[in-house]
């Protein structure tokens, strides 16, 4: 997956898979989503949280988080979070996101 990183300094793209159910620490901040703890998948504080797994109509497919967010729209964190409360596990046993980390 290419996209175009947010961070100006450098950062690296970080690929996590859970099992369902999960958990994930993460807040708005602005135009993006971060995460606000360590995970056990690897997810780390400071991660943007880019795209996860979204369900529709038993199809999944790439939730664009930060392409969200930009909207600014009063709900655009709520459409977030059911992006990510798709992963019920109905019809899937896991879920994909993905970050990007800004490099040390």
């Amino acid at each position: 997956m290419k996209f175009k990183p947010l961070l100006a300094t450098g950062s690296e793209c970080v690929v996590v898979r859970y099992d369902l159910p999960f958990g994930l620490a993460a807040e708005p901040r602005g135009r993006i989503v971060v995460v606000t703890k360590d995970g056990p998948g690897g997810e780390k504080a400071g991660d943007i949280l880019r795209f996860t797994t979204q369900w529709t109509d038993r199809q999944p497919g790439m939730f664009d988080v930060c392409k969200c967010m930009e909207r600014q729209l009063q709900n655009s964190f709520d459409q977030v979070v059911n992006a990510l409360v798709s992963n019920d596990g109905t019809y899937g046993q896991d879920i994909v996101l993905v970050f990007e980390r800004p490099m040390e």
